[in-house]
Formats: C-alpha cells, sequence, structure tokens
C-alpha cells in the first residue's frame, strides 16, 4: 500500500497535472481552467505556467532520487541539477516577483556550491586542514543564504506595505485603486 501511495504521489500527481496543463494550454486564463487550476500557476508568468511541477520534479530528484545514484557520484549529479536548474530559471523567469526570483538564484547557487564543495572534500580527505576550510566555507554559505532570506522577507513586507498604502490612498481620493 506503501508504495501504491508513494508511486501514485510522486508520478501519477505531477504526470496527471502535467497532462491537464498541456491538455488546457490554450485556455489556462479561462475562468472555468482557472478555477480548477489556476491557484497552481498564478504566481507565474505567462508561459511558466508548468514550473510548480517541474519544482516538484526538482525537489524530488534533489531529495529523493539521490540515494539511488552511487554514493561516489551524488554531489556531481546534485550539482549538475542545480546547475541545470539556475540556466532554467534564468531562461524562462517564471517568476513574476523579482524578490522570489533572486532569492531562487541564490538558493540554487550556495545549493549547487555545497555540492562542489562537497565533491572537493571528497577529493581532498588526507589534509584536515582544508576539510576544516570548506565546513567553515559550507556554514559561511548557509548564514549567507539566511541573511538572503531575512531580507527577502523584509523587502516583501515593505513592498506589501507599499502597494496597501497606494490602494488606500488611491481610494481616499475617490480614484478607481491602481491595480496589482
Amino acid at each position: 500500500v506503501v508504495l501504491i501511495v508513494m508511486g501514485a504521489f510522486t508520478f501519477g500527481l505531477p504526470a496527471i497535472l502535467s497532462m491537464y496543463l498541456f491538455r488546457h494550454r490554450h485556455e489556462l486564463y479561462s475562468a472555468k481552467v482557472y478555477q480548477q487550476i489556476g491557484w497552481m500557476y498564478e504566481a507565474y508568468t505567462k508561459g511558466s505556467e508548468w514550473w510548480q511541477i517541474h519544482d516538484v520534479i526538482l525537489k524530488m530528484l534533489l531529495t529523493g532520487m539521490l540515494i539511488y545514484i552511487p554514493t561516489t557520484s551524488r554531489a556531481a549529479f546534485a550539482a549538475l541539477i542545480c546547475m541545470i536548474t539556475i540556466a532554467s530559471v534564468n531562461y524562462f523567469h517564471p517568476h513574476k516577483n523579482n524578490v522570489l526570483f533572486w532569492l531562487t538564484q541564490l538558493s540554487f547557487m550556495l545549493t549547487g556550491a555545497k555540492y562542489i564543495v562537497a565533491l572537493a572534500i571528497v577529493a581532498n580527505v588526507e589534509n584536515p586542514d582544508d576539510i576544516v576550510t570548506m565546513g567553515r566555507l559550507l556554514i559561511g554559505m548557509d548564514v549567507a543564504f539566511i541573511v538572503g532570506s531575512c531580507i527577502a522577507m523584509v523587502l516583501v513586507v515593505v513592498l506589501v506595505k507599499t502597494r496597501v498604502n497606494a490602494i488606500t490612498r488611491d481610494l481616499k481620493n475617490g480614484a478607481s485603486p491602481r491595480a496589482l
């Protein structure tokens, strides 16, 4: 039963959503389709409605599929996935929100760099001083990502507050609110 449920959610759900998006690709913004599945692509730019499925598959590869890769190749495989993802994020620019776009960039750059550092650690096992230095580098990258995430959260709050203030000001002045 567990294998059936795991297979259905891991492979079946992304496959069904992909087929639905493909079948209705010309009418994704019609009222009927948007009400049914618009939640999945409303945060993405037109032409990148499939990005949520891309994210699910990517996360499945980076978290679940790596255990099936030989131990000596895992870090290289994961670094390659991160680099391909960085390229696809830059090519498709799927996020409507630029803060989220840059946070995604930072996230995959740091994740890919961590896997590359892991490759360097495996290649340089003999020298403990180098391993300590690389460990500090990994911790520094985690701190950089946490700081970047906090900055992004503050920026989002400031942007939302600015929009709300602009809409409130427009309503007080009797004008129609600016489009979000």
